[in-house]
C-alpha cells in the first residue's frame, strides 16, 4: 500500500495494561490483539506504546524498547506520568486498549480510540472485582466520549451499541469499526531447538491459552477418559493469568487425578508468545471449551485465530464469531458444552484423518481472508485522519475511580514502584 502524506504524520500514543509480546514475554487476548492490530498500523503511523502492566501488577520493567516497528515504554499508573509522555510525543491520536484504562488519560487534546476486545465487563462481574453500577458508568462515559470506538466482531457492535442506548447515547453508526482479531502476517515457523512434547506415535490434543474459570475443562478430561485405547496427551498450554485470582492450575491437577489421567495430562505454564508455534506444530488436534455464556457469545478467542494460524484441525463448544466461521467454512467441527461424548467422538474422528492438513497460513484458509488485517486498517487510517482534535478533561468519575485505584494500590505522589519514580 502506498503510504500517504497525512497518515505518515500520524502520531499514535496507545495505553494497554496487558504484557506486550515482545522478546521473551507472555500475553494474553487483549495483549495479543494489540499487539498485531498496532503492529500493522505502524506500517502507516508513528506508534508508540505505553505500558502500565508492569507498574499495575507489580512486575519488573524491562527498559523502554522497539521491535516490529513499535516502540514500548514501560509507564507508572499516573496521570502525571502519561501527561509527560503526551508531552514528548505529542500524538495525534490516543488508543486506549482497554476502556477502563480511560481513567488515566490526563486532560489532553487528541483523537479518542478505544479499542474493545472483548466483555469483560461481564466477565469481571462474574468474578465479582467491580461494583457493577459503577463499572456500567465508567464504561458508558469512556465509550461515548470516544471519537472511535474498535471492536473484534459484529456482535460486540450490537452489544456495545445496545448498552449505550440502553443508557441513553447514540454514537454515529460509522464511529464503532469493526476489526476482527488476527494471527500474525508470517506463518508459523519450526524451531531447531524445539524439544519434543509427545513421542513417536503418540498424539496430542492442545488446550491453548490462559487457564480462566470460565471454561469447562471437566469435559476434556471426560471424553479423553472414553478413548483411553488412543495414545493421547491433553497438553494445556498456558498458565493463571495475573488478572484472575483463582488457581485454575490446581483444578486441573485434581481433576487430571479424579479422572486417572495425570499420566497423560501436561500443563506447560507460561509460554512465551514467539515460541508457543512449538506447541501448534506438534499438536493434532486444537480444542476450544467454552461454557455455555453470553461472554462466550461475544467473544474473539486469540487460541482460535492462532489454531486456524497454525492449521491445527479444531474442534470447538465456542458459539463465539471465530468458532462460527470456523464451523462453516469446514475448518472447526463442534460439539455442545459439557457433551464430552461428542467430543471423544470427534476426537477419535479426526485422529484418524490422516496425514493432517497442510497449513492453512499458507492459503488455504477462508477464516484467515476474512481476519486479514489490510481489509480494515487503511479505512481505519483514512478515518482518523478526517478527525478533529478535540480538548477533553477528566470527568469527576474519572477522578474518583482514579484516586480510588490509588488508594487501593497505595500509589502516592513520590513512592517508589517498580518501574521508578513519577
Amino acid at each position: 500500500m502506498v503510504r500517504s502524506l497525512w497518515s505518515s504524520l500520524l502520531n499514535m500514543l496507545a495505553l494497554t495494561s496487558s504484557p506486550i509480546p515482545y522478546g521473551r514475554n507472555v500475553t494474553d487476548g487483549a495483549g495479543y490483539r494489540t499487539w498485531i492490530l498496532l503492529g500493522r498500523i505502524a506500517k502507516d503511523v508513528n506508534v508508540n506504546i505505553l505500558s502500565l502492566y508492569e507498574d499495575m501488577y507489580e512486575r519488573e520493567a524491562a527498559e523502554q524498547t522497539e521491535e516490529d516497528r513499535l516502540r514500548v515504554i514501560p509507564t507508572r499508573c499516573s496521570r502525571r506520568a502519561i501527561s509527560r509522555c503526551i508531552d514528548e510525543f505529542q500524538p495525534d491520536v490516543i488508543y486506549v486498549g482497554s476502556w477502563s484504562l480511560s481513567i488515566f488519560l490526563p486532560r489532553t487534546r487528541a483523537i479518542s480510540v478505544i479499542d474493545f476486545i472483548g466483555p469483560s465487563l461481564l466477565e469481571n462481574t462474574y468474578l465479582g472485582r467491580y461494583p457493577v453500577s459503577v463499572a456500567a458508568r465508567l464504561k458508558a462515559e469512556a465509550f461515548s466520549n470516544a471519537d472511535l470506538v474498535l471492536c473484534a466482531n459484529e456482535r460486540l457492535r450490537y452489544y456495545l451499541t445496545g448498552f449505550l442506548l440502553s443508557r441513553g447515547i447514540q454514537k454515529p453508526p460509522d464511529s464503532i469499526r469493526v476489526i476482527p482479531m488476527a494471527p500474525p502476517t508470517e506463518p508459523p515457523k519450526k524451531s531447531l531447538d524445539s524439544r519434543r512434547i509427545k513421542s513417536e506415535g503418540q498424539f496430542v490434543v492442545l488446550v491453548a491459552g490462559s487457564l480462566n474459570p470460565w471454561y469447562d475443562y471437566e469435559t476434556i478430561f471426560k471424553a479423553v477418559n472414553e478413548i483411553r485405547d488412543l495414545d493421547l496427551q491433553i497438553v494445556f498450554m498456558g498458565d493463571n493469568p495475573t488478572t484472575v485470582k483463582v488457581d485454575v492450575k490446581r483444578q486441573l491437577i485434581d481433576l487430571a487425578s479424579k479422572y486417572g489421567l495425570g499420566d497423560r495430562t501436561t500443563i506447560t505454564g507460561p509460554v512465551p508468545f514467539k515460541e508457543r508455534c512449538k506447541y501448534y506444530l506438534q499438536a493434532d488436534i486444537g480444542v476450544n471449551l467454552a461454557g455455555d455464556s453470553w461472554e462466550d457469545e461475544l467473544s474473539s478467542r486469540a487460541r482460535l485465530v492462532d489454531y486456524l494460524w497454525a492449521g491445527l484441525p479444531m474442534i470447538t463448544s465456542g458459539r463465539d464469531y471465530i468458532s462460527k466461521l470456523a464451523i462453516e467454512n469446514n475448518e472447526a467441527s463442534y460439539f455442545a458444552p459439557r457433551d464430552y461424548a461428542r467430543l471423544s467422538q470427534l476426537i477419535r474422528r479426526v485422529l484418524s484423518e490422516k496425514p493432517r492438513a497442510v497449513s492453512r497460513s499458507e492459503g488455504g484458509s477462508k477464516v484467515l481472508e476474512m481476519l486479514d488485517l489490510d481489509c480494515y486498517v487503511p479505512q481505519l487510517i483514512e478515518s482518523l485522519n478526517q478527525l478533529t482534535k478535540v480538548e477533553r478533561r477528566p470527568s469527576l468519575l474519572c477522578d474518583l475511580s482514579y484516586y480510588a485505584f490509588l488508594l487501593k494500590h497505595l500509589r502516592w505522589p513520590g513512592r517508589a514502584s517498580p518501574t521508578g519514580p513519577l
